[in-house]
């Protein structure tokens, strides 16, 4: 399935010649040395015909440039790896051997971290940070194209390169409409020139769709080429600037599931979109299950763009492993209980009896919880342990899988199995609450494709009667790339104000982290409610309305009945100074995926309409 405009062998040959002569030109290698290497790369090295087609004899001729010296330099074929830049391209070449045994080697490692290395400085549009109180603002959008050559370097052992080219786009249009999704006007011209009819089709298509909803358009498409052989292409729309590192992050996704790319794209927009393209093949022939595999990498992709950095390695545990290692240890966090039982009986005493002594206990208790777990700590026994994490994950998905056919796990049981698998007293206690995560869960939006966030609405039976007096009736967490919330309800139906909670420096960013549970509990008992409070993480400060949205977004995967007979929820936002002009935006989203109402009263007599108020209540 051809996805782009063919060049014919005679304009090919007339490219070849051109090459030629420019590097003649420069005067840095023998004539000898440069026709031997310009066939080589034209011809044996077996890139894909769309890289000359796409590319002009300037930049050819310096990537060939830069390839002969990183030959010149290299003493083995292990070293050879070049990146060159200038300042409207770059050019990278690493070297590749795709034996499926060697996929947990250092050799992979390295390679993920110079394609972490290129996300960061060539494709991590708008990501924002903070440094020593310093913002500072990554804002470099290059196009780029990635083949895997069918040649070699060399033969033994057989070491195939990917070849990445990265430029500057020239759009025909720099500067549209926010609602502009004309393809033809907003994208690269080189890519407008060089890419079929049905290719276009497609991105506008995916396009039109990811301009009307938070959450990531993912798209696969599955053929036959020329040799019989299966090749999927993988195609992913988002606004930029929405997740940190996605795209090295999706390299480590599909090599998980034994699948390689022979080729990979990442077109920008000038609307503010970006489309992602992987041509990915198995590393070993397993067609029966190759569609099943695709299937996977999508929701997997999907986990990933609700992660934010993460140093988790896909080599030891899976991207689902990953997504909800990372859940637990942020509710862990939030509910590990380092105190005795022994403190229950002061509680109960004091309660009553001494309200000065009761609320003095109540804050030395709440510096030791402080003081006691970090999530480093935690994450530092998650990555001691990932036994014991792929343990407790095999049964949260038999808990919460759509496709888990016994939902059936006794809580005594796997404490009992945990209890065998974990060695000190503190890595009980954090993983104690894993098993208290996995049980406590009513509905996640884990296993679906299309979410920007990871949520989880949980009963409020696991809280301590000792810190909270009352239990609500749902706590919903949620999670993504800019911040952690939490929504608390004492009522089915209540009116919500969501707080949006900013940082300024990183002793204030602890503090609001330690205690936005806690905040959002208060203020719904308080107000016999409900609350949110959203934290912006420290490098999202400019991100609240992005954080704002995909809460919603991920509320609303919530609430939508995936079941028949399944419990509906009512949600009503109030609006405050935060979010006031996002409340239309609310209003319009809600409604576009399949809730109605007005004033509170619901139009369809459901009760599962999700409601904004425009004035605080």
């Amino acid at each position: 399935m051809d996805s782009q405009i063919q060049l014919s062998s005679n304009k090919l040959e007339v490219l070849k010649n051109k090459v030629i002569s420019l590097l003649i030109k420069k005067s840095i290698f023998t004539i000898e040395t440069i026709k031997s290497e310009v066939e080589w790369f034209f011809g044996p090295l077996g890139l894909h015909e769309f890289y000359f087609q796409s590319h002009c004899a300037e930049h050819i001729a310096f990537h060939i440039q830069s390839t002969i010296i990183a030959k010149i330099g290299k003493t083995s074929s292990k070293e050879f790896y070049t990146l060159q830049n200038n300042v409207n391209s770059a050019f990278c070449v690493v070297p590749s051997n795709l034996n499926l045994e060697e996929r947990c080697s250092t050799k992979t490692i390295h390679f993920a971290g110079i394609e972490r290395n290129l996300d960061w400085n060539y494709l991590n549009s708008s990501i924002e940070y903070i440094a020593h109180d310093v913002e500072i603002s990554n804002k470099r959008q290059y196009r780029m194209q990635c083949y895997h050559t069918n040649g070699v370097l060399t033969m033994n052992p057989p070491t195939h390169l990917f070849v990445y080219s990265l430029q500057l786009p020239e759009f025909k249009n720099p500067n549209p409409s926010s609602e502009d999704t004309d393809i033809a006007e907003i994208a690269d011209k080189s890519f407008l020139k060089c890419s079929s009819a049905n290719l276009l089709m497609l991105y506008q298509k995916l396009l039109n769709k990811a301009a009307c909803q938070v959450s990531p358009v993912f798209h696969s498409e599955i053929w036959l080429d020329s040799n019989n052989t299966k090749i999927a292409r993988l195609t992913i729309c988002f606004k930029s600037g929405s997740a940190r590192s996605y795209f090295s992050s999706l390299t480590q996704v599909y090599r998980g599931h034994g699948l390689f790319a022979s080729r990979k794209y990442v077109e920008y927009l000038s609307n503010g979109y970006v489309i992602y393209a992987f041509y990915l093949q198995e590393l070993e022939l397993d067609e029966e299950n190759f569609e099943e595999r695709i299937g996977a990498c999508i929701l997997d992709a999907s986990l990933h763009y609700s992660l934010t950095n993460t140093s988790l390695n896909d080599q030891i545990l899976t991207s689902q492993e990953i997504a909800y290692a990372y859940a637990a240890l942020k509710f862990s966090f939030h509910f590990v209980q380092p105190l005795p039982d022994k403190y229950s009986r002061i509680f109960d005493y004091l309660r009553g009896q001494n309200s000065d002594a009761f609320s003095c206990l109540e804050e030395m208790c709440l510096a030791i919880k402080r003081n006691t777990f970090k999530e480093s700590q935690i994450f530092n026994c998650i990555f001691d342990t990932p036994d014991v994490i792929k343990f407790l994950y095999e049964e949260f998905e038999t808990l919460h899988s759509p496709k888990s056919s016994n939902r059936i796990c006794k809580l005594e049981e796997t404490l009992g199995s945990l209890r065998n698998l974990v060695t000190t007293d503190q890595a009980w206690s954090i993983f104690e609450q894993f098993v208290v995560f996995n049980h406590h869960i009513k509905k996640t939006n884990f296993y679906t494709t299309q979410k920007s966030a990871l949520a989880f609405q949980l009963d409020g039976e696991f809280l301590s009667s000792n810190d909270y007096s009352e239990k609500p009736k749902t706590i919903i967490f949620v999670f993504g790339s800019e911040f952690r919330a939490f929504y608390t309800s004492f009522k089915n139906i209540s009116h919500s104000n969501i707080n949006i909670i900013r940082s300024p420096n990183m002793e204030v960013y602890d503090s609001n982290v330690f205690s936005c549970f806690n905040d959002s509990y208060n203020l719904a008992l308080s107000q016999r409610g409900s609350n949110g409070i959203i934290v912006l993480n420290y490098i999202s400060q400019k991100k609240a309305d992005l954080a704002f949205k995909k809460f919603v977004d991920a509320l609303l995967d919530l609430i939508i009945p995936q079941e028949d007979g399944e419990q509906k929820m009512m949600l009503f936002l109030d609006s405050n100074e935060n979010t006031m002009h996002l409340m239309d935006w609310v209003q319009i989203y809600a409604k576009s995926r399949g809730y109605t109402g007005s004033h509170g009263i619901p139009e369809d007599n459901t009760l599962h309409t999700f409601e904004v108020l425009s004035d605080t209540k």
